[in-house]
């Protein structure tokens, strides 16, 4: 089993989302669709990297190591704290 961790991908999610009648939306919208424009992966290189990471056998796949390593401790904080009690 892998465990995908993506950080930002260049889809048009927020091109071409919706936000009619959402107040404050529309900035934001764009906002993100300039942050994925500049600063994301394409789909077809996340992909290549997952598969990769799949066939090596890797349990955590980190497309953007960057994002990551920087806030692991708090990561692994939110994770053991959403776990049930045993």
């Amino acid at each position: 089993m892998s465990v995908l961790l993506p950080g930002p991908v260049r889809t048009r999610i927020f091109d071409d989302a919706g936000t009619a009648g959402t107040e404050g939306a529309e900035g934001y919208r764009q906002q993100m669709a300039a942050y994925l424009a500049g600063g994301g992966l394409t789909p077809a290189e996340v992909a290549k990297l997952v598969f990769e990471q799949i066939i090596a056998g890797a349990r955590w796949i980190h497309p953007h190591p960057e994002m990551w390593s920087a806030n692991l401790n708090q990561h692994v904080a939110e994770l053991v704290a959403g776990l049930p009690e045993a």
